[in-house]
């Protein structure tokens, strides 16, 4: 019986991303080597002393791991207005914290714009 126009003879078809026999053996072999700590250790005094290509490590890599994504933007940005205000917001709590320790103490020898000097401890 033949298909139909238009219609195809494997609707589901195969699903996205999954790896034939091939590429799977392929990885299995790459990360092979790549996880051999001899392998490993002779592949870096290669590299050190210049007889490894580094087209050569990127490319087990890519193989044993799959390639890196390009996608920087795996974590979310925060604004740097928002940066500044969590700053000024910090400042502001760290001088009332400082004056109220100071005004505990009974002294306000120490000024919050000398952050430089130690704040001397009386007591526990």
């Amino acid at each position: 019986m033949p298909f139909q126009l238009g219609q195809s003879g494997n609707p589901c078809g195969r699903p996205k991303g999954s790896r034939n026999k091939n590429s799977l053996a392929a990885r299995e072999w790459a990360a092979g080597i790549v996880e051999d700590p001899k392998v490993q250790a002779r592949l870096l005094a290669d590299a050190r002393t210049g007889k490894l290509h580094p087209s050569v490590m990127t490319a087990l890599m890519a193989y044993a791991y799959g390639k890196p994504r390009d996608d920087t933007s795996s974590e979310p940005m925060i604004p740097l207005s928002e940066i500044e205000d969590a700053r000024q917001s910090l400042e502001i709590k760290l001088q009332r914290i400082r004056e109220s320790r100071s005004a505990r103490r009974g002294t306000n020898s120490i000024s919050a714009e000398s952050p430089n000097l130690r704040m001397r401890r009386d007591g526990p």
